[in-house]
């Protein structure tokens, strides 16, 4: 009764659905499955013991709602049984699996009268047809440089890197900012083993290498923290000093004093010149990576919506001035690479380039796209070393 007061104004209003309880088992399913063989008979029971008049139920009788009920899906000729087809169903006495719970998505669109398009059929509709990732699944395309760990969080002030490229490279290189290097690491691999390059990895969330505090957004405060990582990350690369450093940063940083990060930049950039310096002096090559586009919107949930056509932006409007295009401009020694090159061919910056789907949020690329990209780097990064000096052999 005291749901129904709840519930019945709004479902007079609104469409409101209510999904029956599963079948609670008199055991931990998978626990009782261990010790036993298929069909598992004694770790369930029938409906009559697993299915109660619950209160949920008893509510879809008193207001106006829709009760979806799949126990015909889940206990069948009076069992309920532990395995369905295939797929096991339970992951402890009554929660359903991951892999059950999506053999029920289609039932639960038909019963509750819902339409839908099915991928395949949206993504030809789209211009998708084809292309990988798909915009639906590319939030889940991450390199292993962050889904192995390497990005340290903004809570873990300690460094940890990471070694990609050639084990015991002709070339040490060390590539230190925040996720945006991360983010390019699987097309940097390319040009690892174009060179003979060992690439070690220093990377920390939301963190501008250097010695200024950036504003934290969820700190809502100076990232102090921050710059007692960058000295860390200092000290370790004094004590094995790399050939060449990379530097990779999001352009969106600003101090706790601007409002708006077009008004740091510049200061940013200092701070960043002040910790490269002394490996600059020591004959290091440096090169930032500038021009890394940044989205108004998830380019995922943009494509999916309205379609790739309409997610594409010109490069001017989506590529703003960073702290590394401040660096790369007014650091004689520091040599910038510029991203929009890449993801912004001939001026405009899309969601999708050849059959690839480029982003999975509003600016940081997919792991598919940036190991497609690994000709790039061996290209542009080979040219600009070039200038410097023997970009495959050490000092």
């Amino acid at each position: 009764a005291a749901l129904a007061r709840t519930w019945e104004d709004i479902a007079r209003t609104t469409p409101t659905y209510i999904i029956r309880p599963t079948p609670w088992q008199p055991t931990a399913v998978p626990g009782c499955a261990a010790g036993t063989e298929s069909p598992f008979t004694e770790c369930t029971a029938g409906p009559e013991e697993t299915l109660e008049n619950d209160a949920l139920t008893r509510l879809a009788e008193m207001i106006p709602a829709t009760l979806l009920d799949f126990t015909d899906l889940l206990c069948r000729d009076g069992v309920c049984p532990a395995v369905i087809g295939n797929v096991f169903v339970y992951r402890d006495a009554h929660h359903l699996t991951r892999t059950f719970n999506r053999t029920l998505a289609e039932p639960l669109l038909n019963r509750a009268g819902w339409t839908f398009e099915r991928h395949e059929e949206r993504a030809k509709k789209l211009g998708f047809d084809g292309v990988l990732p798909h915009p639906a699944v590319a939030v889940k395309d991450r390199p292993a440089s962050i889904s192995d760990g390497c990005v340290r969080s903004s809570r873990v002030d300690s460094v940890k890197s990471c070694t990609f490229g050639v084990d015991g490279g002709q070339v040490r290189v060390a590539i230190v900012g925040d996720a945006t290097g991360a983010n390019l690491i699987p097309g940097l691999e390319g040009a690892a083993e174009e060179f003979g390059w060992e690439i070690r990895t220093f990377f920390k969330d939301s963190c501008v290498f250097g010695r200024a505090a950036v504003h934290h957004r969820l700190l809502k405060g100076p990232y102090t923290g921050c710059v007692d990582w960058s000295q860390r990350v200092v000290s370790a690369l004094k004590r094995d000093m790399p050939d060449i450093i990379l530097v990779a940063q999001s352009p969106m940083y600003r101090l706790p004093e601007h409002s708006h990060p077009s008004e740091s930049g510049a200061v940013l950039a200092q701070s960043i010149s002040t910790e490269l310096e002394p490996f600059i002096e020591a004959g290091v090559r440096v090169v930032a990576f500038t021009g890394l586009p940044w989205f108004p919107t998830d380019q995922t949930l943009c494509a999916l919506d309205n379609g790739a056509v309409a997610c594409t932006f010109p490069a001017e409007e989506v590529t703003p001035l960073g702290l590394l295009d401040h660096l790369a401009e007014h650091s004689p020694a520091v040599i910038g690479v510029n991203l929009s090159e890449l993801f912004c061919p001939s001026g405009s910056c899309p969601p999708i380039l050849g059959e690839v789907f480029v982003y999975r949020d509003s600016h940081q690329p997919t792991a598919t796209f940036m190991e497609g990209s690994q000709g790039w780097f061996v290209e542009h990064l080979g040219n600009v070393l070039s200038k410097t000096g023997p970009q495959g052999a050490s000092r």
